[in-house]
């Protein structure tokens, strides 16, 4: 026993040893992995800068020969793809507007009045590329080269340290698994296959920097899974590629280990510095982990009160109609949890059963993981958004004071909020809205079969690989429903919501086809967004529970998913005859075959799980007054 004692002592004084070794080597400016990552980004990034100059010539010979231009706008992608996992974690806005970004309108985000900005950089260009637009191709990318040159004057000036270095790795994982392997910042798909290769050979080469710290069997781990990566890319062509099996060999066990090795180097990680500032908690190790998001990040209300307490009087307040005009109608009315918190209704009934609401009913499931909520985005935070439903009149038609005496009123109600907030008197406006957003924030669904077999907790069902490697690929549908949400919710910073125009048909009959006159984000009230790009314009909708939410669209006008597959299948409003000129989707049609639409169909039904949140109260607080002592748990209507 005494010599495994000593044995103990001796390799705990060896690890603390080499501990303080690699904290030293890292001290040491002269060793530090970041200054040599940053001087061969400085000697790679200029080497961008000579192929987009070579593209900016080739455009301007006297007789253009398409395909070898194309291979020198490629040519130009690669040499961003070998720099973009610091560049753009460096600025992630300025590469976003002027060099990788969606080939989308934009409005300018630091304006008072409302600036359009035309989409540029390698997204843009390529669509016009194969155009064989050529003036419109040379202006595009003269803007480049300027953006381009721009940055590389800035870039020995930018602040590069371990932490940044790790969280960049990081962030480039999600980016391929979110936008690099779906085809998202590939718009003809033709050199996705070789952009992808290249960033996983920037993110090992990144992650070899920090091999001479670690011991032999941690580098073993890395190279072991690094070529496990690469061994993906030995097909000939994206289609071919196996996205499911890439994210859940490669993809989610690489962005753990990183996180895993940050950690052994003693490197501080972004939490450390603030808690709740980022949309993704850093401190989670798989993409589709339950906690990968920081709800705290998309809500607004105080961090005052008892988390479980403010939850479990959320509930009751969302299943009981006293907060409504007539006592009537309950936030429940419209958001059936048996449905996914929809209703099943095309569009909802309105108050007091006079007509219905304007659109459908969308699920609040995930709901928090937002920044903008409703169809037409107009409300920027989950509070802002039950406000809209509290003072509507076609809704719960009702104001605070109302609510507020009918709350203050009640024992019960008094006990439940000191409860809940233990430091605040009386209950109030935040009070009531805080204790409505955590629940909803509470309402969190990533353990489908889905995530549970790419998290390897159980077997894929063939079915289900299938039709994700189709929603990842061929059917383009993760271009829009980005992972990890399946929604708009943008990777891989996550911090603005997507809203896209489709030409959704205001009735289900092709041969009658007429376009949804409502002009959704363009009449959502805020100034700076009534652009006419924003015309029929929703945002983009989860696809998690989808198989609980029918009818589906802003307006419910298609009953199942096999419609759904269809309108997109054609090729959505330009299949139907009827998509406006600012249509966001691509007139291609999908081909996907009677098998396929069936794989994908099933893969979207994985997506179902509703653990842990359809449990209805059983009972309301009480009140002898005869206009509240009847209410019914969830709402008449």
């Amino acid at each position: 026993m005494v010599g495994v004692s000593i044995q103990a002592t001796i390799m705990i004084k060896t690890s603390i040893l080499f501990v303080f070794l690699t904290v030293l080597q890292l001290v040491n400016a002269n060793t530090k992995p970041s200054v040599f990552l940053k001087q061969d980004l400085i000697k790679n990034y200029a080497l961008l800068v000579e192929e987009v100059n070579q593209l900016q010539r080739a455009t301007l010979v006297e007789k253009i020969d398409w395909e070898a231009l194309t291979q020198v706008f490629f040519d130009s992608r690669n040499a961003y793809k070998n720099v973009e996992l610091l560049v753009a974690f460096l600025d992630p806005e300025f590469i976003n507007d002027y060099i990788n970004g969606a080939p989308l309108l934009k409005i300018e985000r630091k304006t008072d009045d409302m600036t359009i900005l035309n989409p540029k950089g390698f997204q843009i260009a390529e669509e016009v590329l194969f155009e064989k637009n050529l003036p419109e191709f040379k202006l595009l990318v003269e803007q480049l080269q300027a953006r381009i040159i721009e940055f590389g004057n800035r870039l020995p000036s930018l602040y590069l340290s371990e932490r940044i270095v790790f969280e960049a790795m990081r962030t480039q994982v999600i980016r391929i698994t979110a936008l690099g392997i779906t085809g998202f910042d590939s718009p003809s798909g033709f050199n996705s296959l070789v952009e992808n290769n290249i960033t996983l050979k920037n993110l090992e080469k990144t992650a070899s920097a920090y091999y001479g710290f670690l011991n032999e069997n941690e580098q073993v781990k890395l190279k072991t899974i690094f070529k496990q990566g690469h061994s993906f890319f030995e097909v000939k062509e994206m289609d071919a590629f196996n996205r499911y099996q890439f994210i859940k060999q490669f993809l989610n066990p690489i962005y753990g280990i990183i996180l895993q090795v940050q950690k052994e180097l003693f490197i501080e990680t972004k939490t450390m510095v603030v808690k709740s500032g980022y949309a993704v908690n850093y401190e989670t190790e798989n993409i589709f982990d339950t906690d990968f998001f920081n709800a705290d990040y998309f809500a607004n209300y105080a961090n005052s009160g008892i988390e479980e307490k403010k939850i479990a009087l959320g509930k009751t307040l969302f299943y009981d109609p006293i907060i409504s005009k007539n006592n009537k109608r309950a936030c429940a009315s419209c958001h059936h949890p048996e449905k996914g918190f929809t209703d099943g209704l095309k569009t909802s009934v309105a108050f007091n059963e006079i007509g219905h609401i304007d659109r459908n009913s969308p699920t609040l499931i995930n709901a928090i993981f937002s920044t903008r909520f409703f169809w037409d985005n107009r409300a920027g935070s989950p509070e802002a958004q039950a406000e809209h439903v509290i003072f509507n009149p076609k809704e719960l038609n009702t104001n605070y004071n109302e609510i507020l005496g009918k709350l203050n009123s009640n024992s019960t109600y008094k006990k439940l909020f000191q409860e809940a907030y233990p430091e605040i008197k009386e209950i109030n406006r935040q009070t009531t809205l805080s204790s409505l957003s955590a629940f909803i924030q509470s309402l969190k669904s990533f353990n489908s079969v889905f995530d549970q077999s790419i998290k390897g907790k159980i077997p894929v069902p063939k079915d289900v690989e299938a039709g994700f490697n189709l929603f990842t690929g061929k059917a383009a549908c993760a271009t829009c429903h980005f992972i990890p949400t399946f929604s708009g919710l943008v990777p891989p910073l996550y911090v603005e919501t997507e809203s896209e125009v489709l030409g959704v048909p205001a009735y289900n009959d092709i041969n009658k086809a007429i376009l949804d006159q409502d002009l959704g984000r363009y009449g959502n009230g805020r100034p700076k967004e009534k652009a006419d790009f924003y015309k029929n314009s929703f945002k983009t909708a989860t696809i998690r529970n989808i198989e609980l939410t029918a009818p589906y669209m802003h307006n419910g006008v298609f009953n199942t998913l096999e419609e759904v597959v269809e309108f997109y299948n054609i090729g959505g409003g330009h299949g139907w005859g009827i998509a406006p000129e600012n249509t966001t989707l691509p007139s291609d049609e999908l081909n996907l075959n009677a098998t396929e639409i069936k794989q994908l169909i099933i893969f979207m039904q994985s997506l179902t799980d509703t653990t842990g949140m359809t449990a209805v109260p059983t009972t309301l607080p009480t009140y002898k007054d005869d206009l509240l002592k009847d209410r019914k748990i969830g709402g008449v209507y």
